[in-house]
C-alpha cells in the first residue's frame, strides 16, 4: 500500500471502496453486516472510526491513515478510486490553520497556570497539607509533570493558602553546583546575608516558607552535598514550629535514594510522606488533547489519540512532543 503526503488528509470511502470493504468483512466474519464493535475488536481500530469508515459520509470523514489501518489486515489495497479526499472547509483552510500556533510542545516545567492541565486533585491535596505545615515528597518518572506541579505550588500558593508570594521558593537542584551553592541560592531567595543566619532569620519572620526542591535526586552525590545537609533540611522543616515546609520531587522514593545507613533511615524520608505522580490515563490524555486543540480547527482521530497515549506512556512531557509533531504533520 503506497504511502503519500496526504495520508493524514480527511477522506471518505466512495462506493467502490465501500463495496470492497463490505465484501471482505462478510468473507472474514461469515455474516453480511458484522457490527462495528466486532470489527474494531478484531483489528484494533477504534469502534467510532470503523463506523465513520463504513458510513462513507462526507459529514464524518476520517484520515487516510485510518482507512489504511483497517484495509491492511484485510489484505485490501486502497486504490485512488476507492476513496475521495475532501477539500478543506472554510473553517479549516490551510491559511486559517496556519494562524493558530502549535498548541503542544511545551519544553520543561509548565509555569503558566493557563497552560497547566490536570492534577487538580493532587494540587488540592498538596495545598491542604501545606496549610497544615506538612512536608511531602512527589515521586514519579521523568516527564511525569513533577516540576510543573512544584511550579504551580509557587504560582498559586499565595491564593490557595493565603500566604505572601515570597513565602514560596522553587529551586532546581540540577542547577546547584554543591551544598555551598545551595545555601547561597537560598540566601538570595530569602534576601538573607549569609547561610548561618537562614534558620534564625526565617524563624524570626514568622510563618513557614514553602521550599519546593526539584530533582532532589542530586543530593545522592555526597561529594557535592554532604549527608549532614539532609539532616539540616530535616531539622529546619521537622514540625509546625519550624520555619520551612518541604515539597520535594524525585524519580525514586526517598528511602531508596538515601539509605543513609543500616541503623537509621533517611531524615528526609522520615518527614516527607510520598505522593505518587502517575502518568495520565487514556481519559486524561483525551481531555488534554481536546482542550489544547480548541479553536485550532484541527481534530485528532480517537485512534490517533490512543496511539499518542500508548507511545508516550501517558507521560505529559513526552505526550507534548509527540502531539506537537502530529499537529505539524496535519498542517503540511
Amino acid at each position: 500500500m503506497e504511502e503519500s503526503r496526504g495520508s493524514d488528509k480527511r477522506c471518505v470511502l466512495k462506493q467502490k471502496g465501500l463495496e470492497k470493504l463490505k465484501k471482505a468483512l462478510a468473507s472474514v466474519f461469515h455474516e453480511e453486516n458484522p457490527s462495528d464493535q466486532k470489527v474494531a475488536d478484531s483489528y484494533g481500530v477504534n469502534r467510532e472510526t470503523v463506523g465513520k469508515i463504513r458510513n462513507g459520509n462526507a459529514q464524518t470523514p476520517v484520515t487516510r491513515n485510518s482507512i489504511e489501518k483497517l484495509f491492511s489486515p484485510l489484505n485490501l489495497d486502497l486504490d485512488q478510486e476507492d476513496y475521495q479526499q475532501l477539500p478543506l472547509s472554510s473553517k479549516n483552510t490551510r491559511s486559517q490553520k496556519s494562524k493558530a500556533p502549535n498548541p503542544f510542545g511545551d519544553v520543561g516545567a509548565v509555569s503558566d497556570p493557563v497552560r497547566f492541565f490536570g492534577r487538580q486533585a493532587l494540587l488540592r491535596q498538596l495545598f491542604e497539607e501545606i496549610e497544615k505545615g506538612c512536608n511531602r515528597s512527589l515521586v514519579g518518572e521523568s516527564s511525569a509533570g513533577k516540576s510543573s506541579i512544584l511550579k504551580m505550588i509557587c504560582q498559586l500558593g499565595a491564593e490557595k493558602v493565603n500566604r505572601p508570594r515570597e513565602k514560596f521558593i522553587y529551586l532546581d537542584m540540577r542547577r546547584v553546583l554543591d551544598g555551598q551553592s545551595f545555601f547561597e541560592e537560598l540566601c538570595h531567595e530569602l534576601q538573607i546575608a549569609s547561610a548561618p543566619q537562614i534558620y534564625r532569620e526565617a524563624k524570626r519572620r514568622g510563618g513557614q516558607y514553602v521550599l519546593c526542591l526539584d530533582e532532589i535526586d542530586q543530593l545522592v552525590d555526597t561529594t557535592r552535598f554532604p549527608v549532614n545537609h539532609r539532616d539540616l533540611l530535616a531539622g529546619w522543616s521537622g514540625g509546625t514550629d519550624e520555619p520551612f515546609t518541604l515539597v520535594i520531587a524525585s524519580q525514586r522514593p526517598l528511602q531508596d535514594l538515601f539509605p543513609d545507613s543500616p541503623l537509621r533511615s533517611s531524615p528526609l524520608a522520615g518527614i516527607c510522606p510520598t505522593l505518587e505522580v502517575k502518568p495520565f490515563d487514556l481519559v486524561e490524555v483525551t481531555e488534554f488533547i481536546t482542550h489544547r486543540l480548541q479553536k485550532t480547527g484541527v481534530i485528532f482521530e480517537p485512534e490517533q489519540v490512543n496511539d499518542l497515549w500508548k507511545e508516550s506512556g501517558g507521560l505529559p512531557g513526552r505526550l507534548q512532543q509527540l502531539a506537537a509533531e502530529l499537529y505539524r504533520q496535519q498542517q503540511e
